[in-house]
C-alpha cells in the first residue's frame, strides 16, 4: 500500500507485489504502519529544506531553550 503522493490517494502496488501473501487487513494494516512512519520520520521533505522530520526535530530539540519574556 502507499499514497501515490502526486495524487494524494491510496494505491496497492507493494500489498500486490505477492497477492497471495500479502492481502489480509491484518497485512494492509502493518503496510500502513509502515509507509506512515517512513513518511513521518525518514521521507526527504522539500518544505523541510530537503531534510527529514527527523533531522528537523533533532536540530529543534538541540537548541537552547528561549529566554522567557519580560
Amino acid at each position: 500500500m502507499f499514497i501515490d503522493e502526486h495524487k494524494h490517494r491510496w494505491g496497492i502496488e507493494p500489498i500486490c507485489r505477492v497477492p497471495s501473501e500479502n492481502t489480509g487487513r491484518e497485512d494492509v494494516e502493518a503496510a500502513t504502519v509502515q509507509w506512515v512512519h517512513w513518511f513521518d520520520t525518514e521521507r526527504v521533505h522539500g518544505i523541510l529544506d530537503y531534510r527529514t522530520p527527523t533531522e528537523i526535530e533533532t536540530a529543534y530539540y538541540a537548541q537552547p531553550p528561549a529566554a522567557p519574556a519580560a
